[in-house]
């Protein structure tokens, strides 16, 4: 599983449209982590507030159970975060919402590029982030990246899929359902997703 790397210090970043499972995904990778003791996840579900330097400090703040005041700017995360504890997670769903501003894309541009690299970090965004330290560390090797090639099902895994539902009386229209959305997937029971669902 890639976004189990986010241990490793590798930035992940995981981009496709609306409805190929992104959020799913990470909800997935937070309740079954390879290893209990892997470390702690701190999620922010990013909203267009956060375009604005400060609200995005604020969510940084909370995620990480900081005190707000101490934390006005996303500058002074990145100072608070070299103090946290090693095996921290921050995983950023949403993304995209932070990047219609200017001042929104300096403020995570900072973030990518100035954070510790005890502090893991997942970017989630329906299209590429326009962020020049996030271009410097794929060219680095210092990205993992999972788009929607990843996030889609193979046409053999439709079929599967389509074949043990039995509840759905047309076939073809679950597997048309189905064609490329991993969220409507992982609806199935799970026992159905260990032997067909991939990342």
């Amino acid at each position: 599983d890639l976004v189990a790397r986010r241990w490793t210090g590798k930035i992940i970043t995981i981009v496709g449209g609306p409805g190929f499972g992104k959020s799913t995904l990470l909800s997935q990778a937070i309740a079954e982590k390879a290893e209990p003791s892997a470390g702690s996840d701190h999620l922010i579900v990013a909203s267009p507030l956060d375009a604005q330097p400060g609200n995005f400090a604020l969510s940084l703040a909370r995620a990480h159970g900081l005190e707000p005041s101490t934390i006005p700017t996303v500058r002074d995360f990145v100072t608070a975060a070299r103090e946290l504890p090693l095996g921290r997670s921050l995983l950023i769903d949403d993304a995209h919402q932070i990047v219609t501003t200017q001042s929104g894309i300096d403020a995570l541009d900072l973030l990518v590029d100035a954070r510790p690299a005890h502090l893991g970090l997942v970017l989630v965004s329906r299209s590429d982030l326009p962020l020049p330290s996030l271009r410097r560390r794929r060219a680095a090797g210092e990205v993992i990246e999972i788009r929607e090639d990843d996030l889609r099902l193979s046409d053999e895994e439709q079929r599967a899929l389509a074949e043990l539902v039995r509840e759905y009386n047309d076939a073809q229209a679950f597997e048309d359902k189905l064609y490329g959305w991993l969220h409507a997937a992982r609806e199935l029971p799970r026992r159905v997703l260990r032997g067909v669902a991939r990342v």
